[in-house]
């Protein structure tokens, strides 16, 4: 990340305006570290919109846990297209062994949800709204059973 406190800032500010954030995180209450090699962000997220951040660890605040990984790992994720075993959250924590929490793996699971909407936010196309957030129109959707017939393979 060249420009890290530009960034944190076009990201978070960009989060704070996100329907989907404030609704998958009403009721979050959450102080967390993001660490980038040398970089670092804590940032308190509450019902779903980051209320405060410091560029900083947080060490004389609240701090629930903490995501480390290098820049490299970080960059793939915020990536207009992140490659596989970097597209969200869930995959960095099963899938790539250089990103690491610390502190409570309990509150990052009770918060699991917003912290991975929150980090998609980084990537600049995914804050697109949907418009109005009505649900699609599925009017001229229409289910029905389709019976499926294939022979029978015994093998010897």
């Amino acid at each position: 990340m060249t420009d890290w406190p530009q960034f944190v800032e076009t990201w978070l500010a960009r989060a704070a305006s996100d329907r989907r954030l404030r609704a998958i995180g009403s009721g979050t209450d959450v102080a967390f570290t993001l660490r980038s090699d040398d970089d670092v962000v804590w940032i308190h997220l509450r019902d779903g919109a980051p209320v405060a951040h410091a560029l900083d660890d947080g060490f004389d605040r609240r701090v629930d846990f903490g995501l480390r990984a290098p820049a490299a790992v970080w960059d793939r994720l915020w990536a207009d297209v992140p490659p596989p075993r970097h597209q969200s959250l869930f995959a960095l924590l099963s899938k790539v062994p250089e990103f690491g929490v610390e502190g409570s793996r309990e509150a990052l699971a009770q918060h699991a949800h917003a912290i991975a909407r929150l980090l998609e936010l980084g990537r600049p196309g995914a804050a697109a709204d949907p418009g109005d957030g009505a649900p699609a129109d599925l009017s001229e959707v229409r289910g029905r059973y389709v019976r499926v017939e294939r022979p029978l393979c015994y093998h010897d």
